[in-house]
């Protein structure tokens, strides 16, 4: 709906700078927000991320996971919401199968 994009749009713009001034993310990663998708009653929104370095995902998700109350609230006063979805961060997995290509058309380039 209409609404739901609205929400979703504004979450992402918000919760891109609160990520950016909260979390102390390791040396050299980089986190972007790849895509949002708040459900339909408004108490979850699934938020995917892609970490660079791809390697270092798992650690980078599990702090943004730790940090996910200190997030929420950051939001929470950013935005002016009746109620703030629970965020669900995931790790965008389309890089990771960008990669896997790349791979394979570099081990075949090789081979002719």
């Amino acid at each position: 709906s209409h609404r739901l994009a609205q929400v979703d749009a504004l979450i992402r713009q918000e919760l891109d700078r609160v990520i950016r001034r909260v979390v102390d993310l390791p040396d050299g990663c980089i986190v972007t927000i790849e895509g949002i998708a708040t459900a339909k009653d408004l108490h979850q929104t699934k938020v995917a991320v892609s970490v660079f370095p791809f390697h270092r995902r798992f650690e980078v998700i599990q702090l943004l996971k730790e940090m996910q109350p200190t997030i929420h609230a950051e939001l929470a006063k950013r935005l002016i919401l009746k109620t703030l979805p629970k965020l669900l961060f995931l790790v965008d997995e389309r890089e990771e199968h960008v990669d896997r290509i790349n791979r394979i058309l570099d081990r075949d380039s090789d081979v002719t």
